[in-house]
C-alpha cells in the first residue's frame, strides 16, 4: 500500500502535480506533501512528442527525471523535464531529444538540472536549484527558485507550484538566458478507483520585455495506477494558448506527453 500510494502521488507530482500521499479522515482536508519519505526512489520518464500545425513529430524527447528522499524533509532530484523544471506540462524537446536537428532538436542533450524540495510547514515546500539551460555555446545557467503547496480534499486535489529561473550568465541581448516566472496551477479528481483526471492552467512570463514574451498554457491530463509501484499517464497540452500575437500561438501550438513513474 505505501509503495502504491508513494508512486501515485509522485507521479502525480510531475502528470498532475505531487509526493507520498497521507490521507485524513473521510471529508476532512488531506494535506500531501511534496517531499519523499528518506531512502526512497522515484525515477519519472516522459515521452514528450510535438504535435503543433506543419511540425508533428518535430521534435520527439524521452526525458528521465530521478528522485532521491534525503531525509523526510529534503528531496533531491536529477532533472531533464520542464515538467520537473517548471511543474508546466507540454514541453518538448528536452533532454534527451531523439529526433535530429532536422526535426527540432536543437541538440540531443540540450539541459539538465539539480533540484532539491525542503519541506516547511505542511503542506508546503522550497524549491531551490541550478539548471545548465543550454549545455553547448552558449553555456547557460540559471538560478531556480520556488516555492509549492498541494492541498486534498476528499477526492479532489489541488497544487500550485510557482518558481523563478533567474540567468546567471549570458544574459545580453541574444543570448536569451532571461529571468522567466512560472505559475503552474493543477486541479485533478479521482473519477475511479486508480484513476485521475487533472486540469492544469497557470502563466509563463519573462520579467524582461513582457509584453513580447508570456504565454497562458492549459493541459488536460490522466493518471493510472497500473501496480503499486508503477503508473502511467497521459497529457495533452496547448503550451501557447494565449501568447503574443505575432507568435505561434492557440490550437496550433500542441503537444502529447506519455508519463511512467517507477517507485523503489
Amino acid at each position: 500500500m505505501f509503495r502504491r500510494r508513494l508512486t501515485q502521488a509522485f507521479l502525480a507530482s510531475v502528470l498532475l502535480a505531487s509526493a507520498a500521499q497521507a490521507r485524513a479522515d473521510e471529508g476532512t482536508v488531506q494535506q500531501d506533501q511534496l517531499t519523499l519519505p528518506a531512502k526512497r526512489l522515484v525515477l519519472n520518464g516522459f515521452l514528450e512528442a510535438n504535435l503543433s500545425k506543419n511540425a508533428a513529430f518535430k521534435p520527439i524527447s524521452i526525458s528521465p527525471d530521478l528522485w532521491y528522499g534525503a531525509t523526510d524533509d529534503v528531496t533531491v532530484g536529477l532533472v531533464h523535464s520542464q515538467v520537473g523544471a517548471t511543474g508546466f506540462l507540454g514541453a518538448t524537446g528536452d533532454s534527451l531529444c531523439l529526433s535530429g536537428k532536422s526535426n527540432g532538436c536543437s541538440r540531443f542533450y540540450p539541459s539538465v538540472g539539480a533540484d532539491v524540495r525542503i519541506r516547511l510547514a505542511t503542506p508546503f515546500i522550497l524549491d531551490a536549484g541550478l539548471f545548465v539551460r543550454n549545455t553547448s555555446d552558449p553555456f547557460q545557467l540559471a538560478l531556480k527558485i520556488g516555492v509549492g503547496g498541494r492541498w486534498r480534499f476528499d477526492k479532489f486535489t489541488l497544487e500550485a507550484l510557482p518558481n523563478l529561473f533567474i540567468g546567471l550568465n549570458k544574459r545580453a541581448q541574444g543570448m536569451g538566458n532571461k529571468d522567466w516566472l512560472s505559475i503552474p496551477i493543477t486541479a485533478a479528481y479521482e473519477v475511479a478507483d486508480k484513476l485521475e483526471l487533472a486540469l492544469q492552467v497557470g502563466v509563463q512570463l519573462q520579467l524582461e520585455q513582457t509584453g513580447d514574451n508570456y504565454s497562458l498554457p492549459l493541459a488536460l491530463a490522466a493518471r493510472y495506477q497500473v501496480t503499486r509501484e508503477f503508473g502511467l499517464g497521459l497529457a495533452f497540452a496547448l503550451p501557447r494558448l494565449v501568447a503574443p500575437s505575432a507568435t505561434a500561438h492557440g490550437f496550433d501550438v500542441r503537444t502529447l506527453m506519455l508519463g511512467g513513474s517507477y517507485a523503489f
